[in-house]
């Protein structure tokens, strides 16, 4: 049986000389999947905005709620057409980076091919989420942890279908449900201390955490037998 120690150490291997050109990806990668949106609904959040609490007292409250919903709605549009297929492209870039330098352009790979299967598979993934969580708690955070590895099966076989996708997720991810979750609650202290840097420092721990994740699916995929394929390639546009 795999120890978080074990997975942590495989990430320190893989992010040495590499660090910093994940780092940047994996920036860039943050604020394509729609990190600006997040920061227009904070910034003209109708009850604590910036708007909200530096503009003129004699603000519409009604025009800045218009406002906040608009960029709501477009962010959620955002996420599913654009923000979900970064995400993949980002899972691969980490999975060709546990061997080599991956390349930035893998970020936009999904968009070139195969693009309507991520964006379904994606909105499933966070659907079958968002109910789970709604009518059950408990089951709900088991799903979670079932559907773990749903992004790194999406990112090597893009043309899978969706029930594929999630069953073999669940082969990966059963009896480890627990492991992934205390391996995940290892990050804890990390987070919290970038927390307590103004917030900045999670982005520096990012690639630690993502790489990590990445050790431990292509662990897993090697324990089930499913060997360490090559990914997809992409047809040039």
């Amino acid at each position: 049986m795999w120890t978080s120690e074990e997975m942590k150490q495989r990430a320190k291997d893989a992010l040495q000389g590499k660090y910093w050109a994940i780092l940047g990806v994996s920036i860039l990668g943050g604020v394509l999947q729609g990190a600006f949106f997040t920061l227009l609904m904070e910034i003209y959040d109708p009850q604590d905005g910036l708007v909200f609490l530096f503009g003129n007292y004699a603000i519409d409250m009604q025009a800045l709620m218009q406002i906040w919903i608009v960029i709501m709605l477009f962010s959620w549009i955002y996420s599913v057409f654009v923000g979900h297929t970064i995400w993949i492209g980002l899972t691969k870039y980490y999975l060709e980076s546990a061997d080599r330098i991956g390349t930035l352009s893998t970020l936009f790979d999904f968009f070139k091919s195969s693009y309507w299967n991520v964006v379904k598979i994606t909105f499933l993934y966070y659907l079958k989420i968002a109910l789970w969580l709604l009518c059950f708690v408990v089951p709900g955070i088991i799903k979670i942890y079932e559907y773990r590895m749903v992004p790194f099966i999406l990112a090597e076989n893009p043309d899978m279908n969706s029930s594929e996708v999630f069953e073999q997720s669940a082969l990966l991810t059963q009896n480890n449900k627990w492991n992934i979750f205390v391996l995940e609650l290892s990050f804890l202290g990390w987070i919290l201390l970038g927390v307590l840097c103004c917030g900045i420092g999670v982005v520096f721990v990012t690639p630690y955490v993502d790489m990590t994740m990445t050790q431990l699916y292509l662990y897993l995929k090697e324990m089930h037998g499913l060997g360490k394929a090559d990914l997809p390639p992409i047809p040039e546009s």
